[in-house]
This record gives structure tokens, sequence and C-alpha cells, in this order.
């Protein structure tokens, strides 16, 4: 294994700390942006703190995922405005060291941090983000605290009163159901009732757990017939209580593994729009790191060329760049989704853009 020049090194130690402070910076801003006024919302509606906490700390990775390519743009362009301001390129030229020699940096640490931000999104902010769903899920459930709990969810036409599940309880409070009645219907016909002292919630595999409990049929002569007693039992789908136990999962939550296996499920329904969809944000997965390594040249290209750049400049350069890098993802994305343009050339679209800036750019450089 080769090791670094001294050039190298010391080119990576200017990128290095303004890439620490683009991602303070931009992870507070999206972390502000993003998530800050929702949670407020929720505190002032009741929201533990403690869970405030959990939810900020499992908030951060997807953040930090977000913040990761535009700290590699700004990096490249604070670091290099302060090398060109400081006339320390124009002592490299003099040396006779070309622009494509003090790149080399650049393409090493860019493609270092491509491979962390790929790493960041296919193991821990798909985790983060489960577990913040599985914590709004736990508190839902813990503040349906009454001495009496009914739920009815309707079928067909909600204008008339066709119920497919009702149920009955005492008292709901931390994930427990005290005195349950449950009771099933089929095509307006009762179906079953079942009746247990209790019911618990277990959200890591979404399944519900009933203790002491006995289930009763219909007969014919519409009398109620016991079939069966038991201690405790699982059941995987209750409807009635779907409303504050499902977790609704989106694609840019997911890694790419989980994101082909989703593509096999909805190919199935045929829903095309949502299969377009998830294509793009395979493509957006796959796309990640070579955004990170592109920007971080641009950034250099620009900081480089710009001798008279100060950092507060430099920043607002950066920060229209990034505004303009995601209003082409967004546009390009959406053009994926409706079908006029292919999913991967969507996802890829604005990867592909600053491709050929970077090209263009650096056959001029000498």
């Amino acid at each position: 294994m080769s090791t670094f020049r001294l050039l190298d090194v010391y080119l990576f130690k200017e990128l290095f700390i303004p890439f620490l402070l683009g991602i303070c910076l931009f992870s507070f801003l999206g972390f502000f942006l993003g998530t800050l006024f929702e949670l407020t919302k929720e505190i002032v509606a009741g929201l533990p703190l403690h869970l405030v906490w959990q939810i900020c700390i499992f908030k951060l990775p997807f953040f930090i995922s977000i913040a990761m390519p535009m700290s590699s743009l700004f990096s490249g362009l604070i670091a290099y405005s302060r090398l060109s301001m400081n006339n320390e390129f124009l002592a490299l030229r003099s040396c006779g060291i070309s622009v494509h020699r003090w790149l080399r940096a650049n393409f090493c640490f860019g493609f270092i941090v491509g491979i962390l931000c790929l790493v960041l999104n296919e193991l821990i902010v798909p985790l983060g983000n489960y577990s913040v769903q599985h914590l709004y899920s736990e508190h839902l459930l813990s503040e349906q605290n009454h001495n009496s709990l009914s739920h009815v969810t309707s079928m067909g036409d909600k204008s008339k009163e066709t119920f497919s599940q009702f149920l009955y309880a005492r008292c709901f409070k931390n994930n427990n159901i005290k005195d349950l009645v449950l009771i099933d219907f089929d095509k307006q016909k009762l179906k079953s009732i079942l009746i247990a002292e209790s019911l618990t919630f277990n959200s890591s595999v979404n399944t519900w757990t009933l203790d002491n409990g006995q289930i009763y049929t219909t007969s014919k002569t519409i009398s109620l017939d016991p079939l069966i007693k038991f201690k405790s039992q699982q059941l995987c789908n209750i409807e009635a209580l779907k409303p504050i136990t499902q977790v609704k999962y989106s694609p840019s939550w997911m890694n790419i593994i989980s994101g082909k296996a989703y593509k096999e499920i909805v190919q199935i329904s045929n829903n095309l729009t949502e299969m377009r969809k998830v294509q793009v944000r395979i493509a957006q997965k796959y796309s990640a790191p070579v955004t990170c390594l592109t920007l971080n040249i641009i950034g250099a290209l620009i900081g480089g060329s710009s001798y008279n750049t100060k950092a507060s400049k430099g920043f607002g350069l950066c920060l229209l760049i990034i505004f303009l890098y995601y209003i082409t993802s967004s546009i390009s994305e959406s053009l994926g989704i409706i079908g006029i343009a292919p999913p991967w050339l969507a996802g890829w679209s604005p990867e592909l853009i600053c491709i050929f800036s970077t090209i263009v750019a650096l056959s001029k450089m000498k």
C-alpha cells in the first residue's frame, strides 16, 4: 500500500476541518428546518422529553447523510479559497506542480466521503428511521389511557354502518389493554367473539399477545359456541387497532437491498407509480457516493480559481450550488416518477451534470 506524499497529507488536513464544520452546520440546519418545528408541536401536545431526545438521536444519522454531499462541496470550496488567497497555489505552480496533481487529494478525499455516505445510508439511516416510527407508535399506544375504549373500523361504503371489527376495553395504558372484547363480523354478520383479560402490543415484532382468553363462534341457531380457551395467544393483525399500530414506511428510508425487495412486492401489485418511485430511489442510493466525489472536486476548482473570494462569499456560493443541485434533483425525480424520464436517468441526472461540468472544467485547466 503506497503512502501519501507530503502534499497530499497537507491538502487532506486542509479539507478535513471545513468538512467537519460543514457536517455540523448543514446537519443543524437540516434538523432545525426538518424536525425542530415538528418536535416543538409534539412537545406541546404532550410528547415526553425522554422520547424527544431519543427521536433526535435516531434522526441524526439521516441529517448527517444529507449533509455529507453539501459538506464535501463546502470543504473543497473553503479550503482551496484559503490556499488561493494565500498564494499557495501560485507557489505550487511556480514549482511545476499542475492542477491535476493537487486535485489528486480531492479525488481520494471525495471517494472516502462517498464510501462513508454509502455505508451510513445502507446500514444506519434505515434503522434510525424505523426506530423513530416505533417510538411514535409506542407513544401513541401509551397515550390511549381511558376508562373505556371502543374502536370501530368500517368497511365498504362509509355512509353505511358496516363493521369488520368492534373492540371494547375497560382500560388502555402503557401498551396494555385490560378486559378486552373483540367482535369479528363477516359480510355484516356476527362471526366470532374473543374475550381476554389483557392484550399487550410488542412493537419490535409488531404483534399482539392475548392472555387468559376464550373465543366463541356463532352457530346457525344464533347461539354462541365456545371454540377454544387459551392462556397466551399471539395475533399479528387486529384490524380495529391498525390506526394506532400500523407503521408506514417510505422507499427513501430503505437501503438498496430492502428497496429491491420492496420493488418485487410492488411489481406484483402492478402499481407503476410506486414502482418508478422505488427505482428512482435505488438509483439515487447508488449515485450518492459519486455526488460526494464530484461536488468536492467542483468546490476545489471554484475555490482554487477565485483569488479574492472571502469565506462569506464562498459560503454563499456553496449554498447557491447546493440549491441548484437539489432543484435539479427534485425536477428529475418528479420526471422519473411520472414516467417522462427513465428511473435510472432520473436518479443519476444531477450526478451526470456534475460529472460533465467537472470534465469540462478539468479539460480547461492547465
